[in-house]
């Protein structure tokens, strides 16, 4: 259902603006990008597809995209960078445009991998859209709007459409001829790119939804009522053929002037034709469509509501599901680390890496080579350096200077237990800790680590180099210490301000350093005692005095947290749960993430792009700040 139209079905409508709203609840700014999405598990209703022999792009509510070029073996869904629905979609080759609400328009240069906003000069709702080739195309929306662009979208140009009724479909033969349908029975037609549009008889009032040509001369057109329209002589005279339902027909394709499928409404049904509409012939869909097409008389798709898809390689005689998504991973993303496009994460699996080149987007696993390996850390240096650490029996660090494609083991023989921290100041000095009060520490880019001489008080899980002398170790038995000279010597700081009551007491799991005396840490709780929610907790002298900053409603355990600058954080806990504040911590939003997987891990580069990273291996992206 078009979410702009004004189609005469105002319950169905208030149901489909309910879907929206609660989609929109649902994942706010975040976006899925590992395990790869499928448009299956996608709740939003999917409402204009493309189908080229290259490639199948499905468009919807909230602004989703999916894209496939294997027949659906495997889905991108890139971001779109607006959350107005989508209502049509078109292609020529690897040049597509998408028009939605408020005057949306986005186009894509490569066959629907990425897309760009481009500005409409309108805010009227768009609902259909013809793409004649890589610099022509045409959309229809709201009060008679028709735009045309003849450069690729740089520009697009208001006609004149002699109506102010809303255009819901628009279909170019070519530069020049072309149709556009809508309320009322309107049909519009134009022999020259739409400098002038001549209005036609359709013969009737019921709202035309939907049109396609075949040529200059021979088009189709449905709508309300069961109707369906066909001329063979330009839109001269308009024939009115029998569909054999009075439900709205909201979606034709036609791929020659003899075949072409039509989309029943609120039934389970596809129409087909192949002999031009002369007769039409019932084909079964496992659920109702909002919209098909056909990239030849074979192969075609259809999609609709709470992400409902089904592919045909035979005219639509048998219509199959695409390939399901894969079981999801066992498991867990427990760190991660994003520099600009470049970034990786760690999982609790053996020899889990995964790796980031577009900051997010898209990501693949690579081998260090140790398969026994579990990694508890990693830390980026740059593009091509990450050191990665955890345990394989004992203490493991590995290295990468090529982006990855190879890790080398370092500190064989130095290191005894497991590792749970790790922090570079560039590439050559770092610092790492673990259990049995471990803490190695390299100048020359871990070729050699050496032991500190590890104070008391560990295990040490969070570790930060400050710079090429300054080293802060931390636990969470509330204690810390600080080298000034590179570890030569320490001064511990007990923490204050984690207890409510005697032995009753936050726990810490996580801290994240914005300086050697600005920290941020958050918890769980407690050892016993009345329930409390986690915590967000935040110093500004190296830790000997605490501040609670942020209580998680339902008592959830919050376990990373991340600052970009001083003003914006994002902390992430258990069940989802995703916080984020604007302005230094005073104040926490939460927001919504699609997901109750309990979340691990954060990273942000500035203010607005982060990932965070949880169980079954998922990773969440947003440029948006999450918003």
């Amino acid at each position: 259902m078009r979410r702009f139209s004004s189609r005469p079905v105002v319950a169905l409508l208030s149901l489909a603006a309910a879907w929206s709203a609660a989609s929109h609840a649902q994942s706010g700014g975040w976006i899925q990008t590992n395990p790869p999405p499928h448009p299956a598990d996608n709740r939003n209703e999917f409402l204009s597809v493309s189908v080229l022999p290259s490639q199948t792009v499905l468009v919807g509510v909230s602004g989703v995209i999916f894209q496939t070029t294997d027949d659906g073996v495997t889905w991108t869904r890139p971001e779109s960078g607006t959350r107005q629905a989508l209502n049509g979609v078109s292609f020529a080759a690897q040049t597509g445009t998408a028009v939605g609400e408020g005057g949306t328009i986005l186009r894509s240069d490569d066959g629907g991998l990425s897309w760009a906003a481009q500005f409409s000069g309108t805010t009227a709702s768009l609902g259909g859209v013809s793409v004649v080739d890589a610099n022509t195309a045409i959309a229809v929306g709201e009060a008679g709007t028709i735009l045309r662009t003849d450069d690729g979208g740089i520009t697009w140009t208001p006609q004149e459409s002699g109506t102010t009724l809303t255009l819901f479909g628009v279909s170019f033969a070519n530069p020049d001829n072309g149709t556009a349908v809508g309320e009322a029975g309107t049909i519009l037609s134009t022999d020259d790119g739409g400098t002038t549009w001549t209005v036609q008889d359709s013969g009737t009032t019921s709202p035309l939804y939907s049109v396609s040509l075949a040529g200059a001369a021979s088009a189709t057109a449905v709508g309300g009522d069961g109707v369906i329209l066909r001329t063979d002589d330009g839109g001269q005279t308009w024939m009115l053929q029998f569909s054999g339902t009075l439900n709205p027909l909201v979606s034709v394709t036609f791929v020659n002037a003899s075949t072409g499928w039509v989309v029943v409404e609120n039934v389970s049904l596809i129409l087909r034709t192949i002999d031009g509409g002369e007769h039409w012939t019932l084909q079964l869909i496992e659920r109702g469509a909002e919209a098909v097409s056909f990239a030849d008389p074979n192969t075609g798709t259809v999609v609709g509501r709470f992400g409902f898809l089904a592919r045909s390689t035979d005219g639509g005689v048998t219509w199959r599901d695409y390939p399901p998504a894969p079981p999801p991973p066992n498991d867990a993303v427990v760190d991660a680390c994003l520099l600009d496009a470049n970034g990786w994460a760690v999982t609790d699996a053996l020899d889990g890496i995964l790796r980031t080149t577009d900051g997010g987007a898209h990501w693949t696993h690579q081998r260090t080579g140790w398969f026994n390996a579990t990694f508890r850390r990693i830390a980026c240096v740059d593009s091509q350096i990450a050191i990665a650490v955890g345990g394989d029996g004992s203490g493991i660090i590995v290295r990468t200077t090529d982006g990855g494609e190879h890790w080398t083991r370092q500190g064989i023989g130095a290191i005894g237990g497991v590792l749970t921290g790790v922090s570079f100041w560039g590439p050559d000095v770092g610092t790492v800790t673990g259990d049995a009060n471990k803490i190695l520490h390299t100048d020359d880019g871990g070729a050699t680590w050496t032991p500190l001489r590890s104070p008391s008080g560990g295990p040490f899980d969070d570790v930060y180099q400050g710079d090429p002398t300054i080293i802060v170790t931390a636990t969470a038995n509330y204690l810390a210490r600080r080298s000034d000279n590179g570890g030569a010597t320490w001064i511990s700081t007990q923490f204050n301000g984690f207890c409510f009551l005697p032995h009753f007491c936050y726990l810490l799991n996580r801290i994240s350093f914005v300086s050697a005396e600005e920290w941020w840490g958050v918890s769980h709780c407690c050892g016993g005692g009345p329930p409390r929610p986690g915590a967000v907790h935040h110093t500004i002298d190296g830790g000997a005095n605490w501040s609670i900053h942020y209580g998680t409603p339902g008592f959830v355990a919050l376990n990373a947290v991340s600052f970009p600058n001083s003003a914006t954080g994002i902390a992430v806990g258990n069940v989802g749960v995703v916080i984020r504040t604007t302005d230094g911590g005073a104040n926490w939003r939460p927001q919504s993430t699609g997901t109750r997987d309990n979340l691990m891990a954060v990273s942000f580069v500035d203010a607005n792009i982060g990932i965070v990273g949880g169980g079954n291996e998922l990773i969440l992206r947003t440029t948006t700040g999450g918003e």
